[in-house]
């Protein structure tokens, strides 16, 4: 028995020599793989600050080792490679050892798996148990060890653990099972995590506390044999009392924003699974002070019925930057990003593009057309009979600057039909709005677009007629700091310079309480500490409020996402005026002046008069 043992064992050995020969000749030939950091992205602020991070997809930090604590990685050594720092990537004795111990018991009673060879598991191949994937980590092990620190292959092996439950990484697991970062860790719920990372199923503490506990005093004593700790820190830990957390981090609505960045790179073509093994670095516009305060906004203003959302978003003027964006109030209860995926009628936020393109044709803040109930008789459609709130009219002639403050209907639809529809239709495919039919109702907002594309046209309003593409991305580079995608803050001119000063201009006349009538201004109760431009547009689902000035772009939409009918058409307002106020906080006013081309005047909308009753609005001269 014993000849046959011996004979065996030279013969495995052999075997174990020659394949290990061919398999290290081979990784020579054969570029090494990129793991550090791999499957690990990281998002960045506005100024370069870490605000979010994933591993293999789930939310986790990814741990540089110096930022663990020692007994935290030594509990790792102890129990799963001892002599980790010793080795090339194999532990020869100890395969051979494990291989006689399972032969003779005829079944798997001993892993011979170093750290390296994990790693290589874990981030480069399936967990199939064959010759086939037996090699391949043969071979990525000898190419790991070859290209890596020891240091850094054990920093990544941590990072790369799967800990059960949906957890992968040593940050991920230390928040869940002890709602600790992995440095606070105590050498007993080290031993604890290093114990269930071999079998969570088995050994998760979740699942069945007796044998967690067997385990995990199991790596105290290699802990303790090995000289990691001594017997007075081995006995403590046996005793220490471990409390539990059990819980994984509910998501932000910082989520909204990160998710938004995932579709744009996948547009692009850079979330893909090769750079996500290589790991991505990806630099935002979100400007995560503003937003922890408009979160803070949205909590307060959180209505009970959940039908009812909202979605904003905030650019900055001039540049294609999303600094803010949220996709509804709460994203642990709907991860939907209404700001990006949902297209809805946007009413009355389109007449500012209408009036533009009237500026462009010959109008101007005083151009008077009558407001009065009127059922139009349109050619190769029929009647027509578009109405004011509550049905009112003025019944005379009132100029743009009253129909912008009023949003009259009547103006809007007269405007329309003197300019042509299809003239419209034009110009919003110029910011990639597709798809409307040249309706008489177009003036009024029966055009469906997400708000990310309407808070694009009032972008440009803001960049005095320049659009921007907008853009959630500065910039995108993998673990290493190798540039993958860079954002080009490019723009092209839609709107005339001097319109849009003139639009401008009358647009902050939605404040103006003098302009009270037989409407009430639309924004004149809601009126924020700077000065602003603004728009508001209703329909039976929706509410928006779209405003701007050289400094911020605002769009807000509030509404039913069932489409029974919206029940707090106010709800919008409010949040403008709280969430402009947080932007202005501490800043001096700051506003349009006027250009070469044009003259400011004292006009009194009401009288229809030049005089210095009125307020200042640009003419051309």
């Amino acid at each position: 028995m014993v000849i046959k043992m011996k004979k065996g064992l030279k013969i495995f050995s052999a075997i174990t020599i020659i394949l290990s020969l061919f398999i290290y000749s081979l990784t020579y030939f054969i570029p090494s793989p990129t793991l550090n950091k791999t499957n690990y992205i990281a998002f960045y602020d506005k100024n370069n600050n870490l605000i979010y991070s994933e591993v293999y997809q789930n939310k986790s930090e990814y741990i540089d080792l110096e930022n663990l604590n020692k007994y935290t990685y030594q509990a790792f050594i102890a129990i799963e490679d001892k002599n980790f720092y010793n080795h090339k990537g194999f532990d020869i004795k100890r395969n051979i050892q494990a291989f006689f111990i399972n032969l003779f018991s005829f079944s798997i009673k001993q892993g011979a798996s170093t750290i390296t060879q994990q790693y290589a598991r874990n981030t480069l191949l399936t967990n199939k148990r064959n010759l086939s994937r037996k090699i391949k980590e043969a071979f990525y092990t000898i190419q790991i060890e070859r290209k890596y620190t020891k240091n850094q292959i054990l920093e990544g092996y941590l990072n790369s653990l799967y800990f059960g439950h949906g957890l992968t990484g040593i940050d991920a697991a230390s928040k869940y099972y002890f709602n600790k970062s992995p440095y606070d860790l105590t050498i007993a719920e080290s031993a604890m995590l290093a114990g269930l990372c071999n079998a969570p199923a088995i050994y998760s503490p979740q699942i069945n506390k007796e044998k967690a506990i067997q385990r995990q005093r199991l790596v105290l004593y290699q802990m303790l044999i090995q000289d990691y700790i001594t017997q007075k820190q081995y006995q403590d830990a046996l005793k220490e009392e471990i409390s539990y957390y059990f819980q994984k981090e509910n998501s932000s609505n910082l989520n909204y924003y990160t998710d938004a960045i995932i579709t744009e790179l996948e547009k692009l073509n850079i979330y893909t699974k090769d750079n996500l093994k290589k790991g991505l670095k990806i630099y935002t516009n979100i400007n995560i002070e503003l937003t922890n305060k408009i979160n803070d906004i949205l909590k307060k203003y959180m209505p009970s019925d959940k039908d009812t959302q909202t979605s904003i978003i905030i650019m900055e003027p001039f540049t294609n930057k999303i600094i803010y964006l949220t996709g509804g109030f709460d994203y642990n209860e709907s991860s939907y990003n209404r700001a990006i995926n949902s297209t809805r009628q946007i009413g009355s936020t389109i007449k500012p593009l209408l009036y533009s393109l009237a500026l462009a044709n010959g109008f101007s803040p005083n151009t008077l057309l009558t407001s009065e109930e009127t059922t139009f008789n349109i050619e190769n459609i029929g009647t027509y009979s578009p109405k004011n709130p509550n049905n009112k009219y003025a019944n005379t002639e009132i100029d743009m600057i009253q129909a912008i403050s009023l949003s009259d209907n009547i103006y809007a639809l007269k405007t329309l039909l003197l300019l042509g529809s299809e003239n419209l239709v034009s110009l919003l495919k110029l910011f990639d709005i597709e798809n409307i039919e040249a309706l008489p109702s177009i003036a009024l907002g029966t055009v469906n677009t997400s708000l990310l594309k309407l808070t694009s046209i009032y972008n440009t309003f803001a960049s005095l007629g320049d659009y921007y593409k907008p853009s959630f991305i500065t910039k995108v580079t993998d673990a290493n700091d190798n540039i993958l995608y860079t954002s080009s803050n490019t723009y092209k001119t839609i709107l005339d310079h001097s319109n849009t000063l003139i639009l401008n201009q009358m647009l902050t006349s939605t404040f103006d309480e003098s302009l009270s009538s037989y409407l009430s201004p639309t924004m004149v109760n809601y009126k924020p500490y700077n000065i602003y431009a603004a728009k508001s547009g209703t329909t039976k689902n929706d509410a928006y409020v779209m405003a701007f000035n050289p400094n911020y772009t605002i769009g807000i939409w509030t509404g039913s996402d069932s489409n029974n009918g919206l029940t707090n058409y106010t709800l919008s307002k409010q949040l403008f005026k709280e969430i402009s106020n947080i932007l202005e906080e501490g800043k001096n006013p700051s506003w349009y002046n006027t250009n070469y081309h044009l003259k400011a005047l004292r006009y009194n909308p009401n009288t229809h008069t030049f005089d210095n009753t009125g307020k200042l609005y640009y003419f051309k001269k």
